[in-house]
């Protein structure tokens, strides 16, 4: 044995109980060798190679070529400074690229140039920062979406005004080719505020918390906002919810943005395949509810389906995704008690099913007086208001009395709704935006004959003009403007005028009961 090789023993036993002691990644590299000829067990439980796999792998094997020129320049450092320090990626034995931070210090000149290597493997903290500064980005693209969402819903809101003023001011002028182009313009209008209030609802920070919702609204919603981009990828959409389908208990926002999660992936799954389908359908069996979003892509390849719901998995290409979306969706199904699975194929693309198990809400009966009946006590009474404050109040009030709410925050949801479902009641505030309350009740008559009731502000109105004086005005046919609704509540809401309502919705029998 020479000096040199007894000398570099004589060293590496010496730094032995710092190694073992150490949690760090720790190495001893020989300069004239340029590799590794001690490390830690720290090293290994970090890269996944054994020690005396580490010390036997070239050093350039370790790191990605574009690594290399930062690894020379470093090696250049100790040998003509002593030290060195920089930040480098390197492949564990997986193939994973990690990150990771380190000082060199040379400890030993002769025989032979001998580095300590003190190494921090920073990956999760770069993932986290990296992290935060998408969600910061994210933040403040909502916010500024929001902004705008604000700004063109009061755009449009001008707009439409100057289009029933126009329309007025022609009357009998406007006829053939300048009413097809108005009517053109208005159903633009309404297009574009019906894209404006999906986002501004979609952005709208509430609480968590359930509430009955209809899986049609949340569906055809959702396709609403994306109807532009589904376009422009030429997929072809298609939805059927199931007519006898019941509400479901859940949070609303977070169901919407599970279905978004969903549609979303499955469109980019598609982008390369010839048949371009997606389909969304909504199912009832034995009180369970199933939503269903399927494709024509690439499906998910076997060796990610393990991991599909895992942050960061993903089967895009890079640039399109971080793989956070099913993650988002998982902990978003979790959070509501529904089961979100997946079936997946190479020659038939991907079906992700989202299952709503019973019971779908709280018992109503442990709301109800008992002065209501127990046969009424699963009465559904539609509340359209975009005033969170009177909805809540509203809401409230009727579940105390037996009944059962649903909630919409615009006529356009209410409507859908009311083709989708059977409901026993409707209660609606005049003031709605961009629909009134007065045409939200004209278009319901069509295709409801139930209770309707209007909620107002005005006291002043003339169909209230002989109400009863408990801030309920009855009707016996059209009112409201040749409106054709049941009665009229008046805010503030005064003595027993909900009471009243809700005892001619409990008292509804629909055709055929």
């Amino acid at each position: 044995m020479n000096s040199s090789s007894s000398s570099t023993e004589a060293l590496v036993e010496h730094f032995d109980h710092i190694f073992a002691q150490s949690k760090d990644i720790l190495n001893l590299f020989s300069l004239r060798e340029r590799r590794i000829i001690r490390t830690n067990a720290a090293a290994a439980q970090s890269l996944g190679y054994g020690v005396e796999e580490l010390h036997s792998t070239p050093v350039e094997r370790l790191y990605p070529p574009d690594e290399i020129p930062k690894l020379e320049r470093a090696i250049d450092q100790l040998e003509t400074q002593g030290f060195s320090s920089d930040k480098l990626k390197i492949y564990s034995k997986s193939g994973e690229l990690r990150d990771i931070w380190t000082r060199s210090y040379v400890i030993q000149q002769e025989p032979e140039p001998i580095c300590l290597v003190h190494t921090f493997d920073i990956t999760e903290e770069n993932r986290q920062a990296e992290r935060a500064i998408h969600a910061a980005k994210l933040a403040t693209l909502g916010e500024t979406s929001a902004m705008i969402a604000h700004e063109l819903a009061n755009a449009l809101q001008s707009i439409r005004f100057n289009l029933r003023l126009l329309s007025t001011e022609l009357g009998s002028d406007l006829t053939g080719a300048v009413a097809a182009r108005l009517d053109r313009l208005v159903r633009g209008v309404a297009r574009m505020e019906a894209i404006v209030r999906g986002i501004q609802k979609y952005a709208y920070r509430t609480a968590a918390g359930g509430s009955f919702v209809s899986l049609a609204a949340i569906v055809d919603e959702a396709l609403d906002i994306m109807k532009g981009y589904t376009q422009s990828k030429q997929i072809t959409v298609s939805a059927h919810m199931a007519p006898d389908l019941p509400f479901i208990w859940a949070d609303q926002g977070h169901v919407q943005h599970i279905v978004l999660i969903l549609a979303k992936n499955a469109v980019q799954a598609m982008l390369n395949s010839k048949a371009r389908r997606l389909s969304i359908s909504a199912g009832v069996e034995r009180d369970v509810v199933t939503l269903s979003v399927a494709d024509t892509g690439i499906g998910i390849p076997p060796e990610l389906q393990r991991s599909i719901f895992e942050a960061f998995a993903t089967t895009k290409p890079a640039g399109i995704g971080l793989g956070m979306g099913l993650s988002l969706a998982k902990k978003l199904a979790e959070m509501n008690g529904i089961e979100l699975n997946f079936s997946s194929g190479p020659e038939s693309g991907t079906e992700f099913t989202m299952t709503f198990r019973p019971p779908h809400g709280p018992s109503l009966a442990l709301h109800a007086p008992d002065r209501a009946p127990s046969s009424t006590r699963e009465k559904t009474v539609l509340i359209v208001e975009d005033n969170a404050d009177v909805l809540k109040a509203v809401s409230q009030s009727l579940e105390e009395r037996g009944l059962r709410t649903v909630q919409a925050t615009s006529a356009y949801e209410g409507l859908q709704i009311l083709r989708a479902h059977t409901v026993d009641g409707v209660l609606c505030d005049v003031d709605l935006y961009p629909v009134s309350g007065r045409e939200f009740a004209g278009d319901a008559r069509r295709i409801y004959r139930g209770p309707i009731y209007l909620i107002s502000g005005d006291p002043n109105e003339e169909r209230q003009a002989n109400g009863p004086g408990d801030g309920f005005s009855r009707t016996a046919g059209p009112a409201a403007g040749d409106v054709d609704v049941t009665g009229v509540l008046r805010k503030p809401f005064e003595g027993e005028a909900l009471a009243l309502a809700a005892q001619a919705m409990l008292g509804f029998r629909r055709g055929g009961d």
